[in-house]
């Protein structure tokens, strides 16, 4: 079990182990970072290979001072004891430029893969950065690009059961992105990380009758020139065959403000479903309708010094009620092919098959807040339930935290009222 406790300016992941019969040794230090602020404690997380005897953990923050990221990465077996401190082998300066990392994983070869984006004048540039243990860590850098007439939008990765890296997402095209950022397609890609080599590479456009099919037709006349950026890619799942899927979700964040107070509106909408046969080409394009509404009110506080030449201003906000955007999006759970998507709902798209159109009712309060399932098949048919015994358990879930065991088992975070939940999904 890993756990991490700030004090003053040291981030410290500590490092449980628990036997089989329950028994919890004392926490250990495994991870100190000196960081900036309490804001600035940056985040951890860590992978276990897929023979579970190692577990490689890692934490990310900011230096304001150095513009840079700091990365400390430690190895360590399935005994907590450590087999290896990557921390300084971890290179992450490129070009005194910003550098933000995505995603972290690592392979049984022994390899480290890292996703990284970096901002580009106008643009968005993605690169692997790959570490070797048979070489030292020394890094090798690959770049993400299509052609010259396609730019990449977002980016999500996997590791095959060859140990390659099998990257997907969206793109825009060059000729029109001045003239608004609009989805054009998916690329895919599968590279190989010891020869620094793509495999292979498609791009699949979107089409009128995708958009159609998802959207529907009133929609659709409005996406003639593709599907607005406000879907975000949440991730991929890699199918035995090597067929993609694709899932992002919509986000829209709207700020108000007038006199003293201002408000910061998270509208979670819905699920963009895209899947992939094995050689590329799209098979379908589905939504799932959904809208989780948080709004968060903000009292503006101002005052002003006015003296012998000069005047002085200070402005802050003052938050006036606990973030709960938690309690928004989705958790995934994949059975059989079939795709499980599990989120907070509004109990009239359940229970009155009426409500449920391309304008669900919206999710505004915890307190109408109904945890449900819905099922995509193979072929992109959908049906939903609510989550059993949610209801009458007043349960109401924090979807974003959770931790996927395998592809069919996921612990979920939840509350019953004022009661904090931590339970287990499993399919059946």
């Amino acid at each position: 079990m890993f756990t991490s406790l700030f004090n003053k300016k040291v981030n410290t992941i500590y490092n449980y182990t628990i036997s089989h019969s329950g028994e919890m040794s004392i926490g250990t230090p495994l991870l100190e970072i000196e960081v900036e602020t309490k804001g600035r404690q940056g985040r951890f997380g860590f992978e276990v290979s897929d023979d579970e005897n190692t577990i490689l953990v890692y934490h990310t923050s900011k230096l304001r001072k150095e513009k840079a990221k700091q990365v400390r990465v430690k190895v360590i077996n399935s005994d907590g004891k450590l087999v290896a401190d990557l921390s300084d082998k971890i290179d992450m300066k490129e070009d005194k430029k910003e550098v933000y990392i995505n995603d972290f994983a690592f392979d049984s070869d022994g390899f480290i893969h890292i996703l990284v984006r970096q901002p580009n004048k106008n643009f968005v540039d993605y690169f692997f950065y790959t570490y070797n243990s048979k070489d030292s860590y020394k890094r090798k850098k690959y770049k993400i690009q299509l052609d010259k007439d396609h730019i990449v939008s977002e980016v999500a990765f996997t590791i095959n059961a060859k140990n390659n890296l099998v990257a997907a997402g969206y793109y825009f095209d060059f000729a029109g992105v001045f003239k608004g950022f609009t989805i054009q397609g998916i690329f895919s890609l599968e590279y190989d990380p010891r020869e620094v080599k793509v495999l292979s590479k498609k791009l699949s456009p979107y089409s009128q009758e995708h958009i159609l099919s998802a959207f529907g037709e009133k929609k659709a006349k409005r996406m003639k020139k593709g599907i607005p950026p406000m879907f975000y890619l949440r991730e991929i799942v890699l199918k035995s065959d090597g067929a993609l899927t694709l899932i992002s979700e919509s986000l829209v964040i709207t700020q108000m403000s007038g006199g003293p107070v201002s408000t910061v509106t998270h509208t979670y909408g819905d699920i963009l479903v895209s899947d992939l046969d094995s050689k590329g080409n799209i098979n379908f394009l589905q939504t799932i309708p959904k809208k989780q509404v948080f709004t968060r009110p903000s009292l503006n506080v101002s005052a002003s010094y006015t003296g012998a030449g000069f005047t002085a201003s200070l402005g802050f906000s003052i938050a006036l009620m606990k973030d709960k955007s938690v309690f928004l999006s989705y958790l995934l759970v994949v059975k059989n092919g079939n795709l499980y998507f599990v989120y907070n709902d509004n109990p009239k798209n359940v229970e009155e098959a009426e409500y449920y159109t391309d304008k669900p009712k919206a999710m505004k309060s915890l307190n109408n807040g109904l945890p449900t399932v819905v099922k995509m098949n193979a072929t992109g048919e959908v049906e939903r339930q609510a989550l059993p015994g949610a209801k009458n358990d007043e349960l109401v879930l924090r979807p974003r935290i959770n931790k996927r065991v395998n592809a069919e088992t996921i612990y979920v975070y939840g509350n019953k009222r004022k009661l904090d939940k931590i339970g287990k999904i499993t399919l059946k």
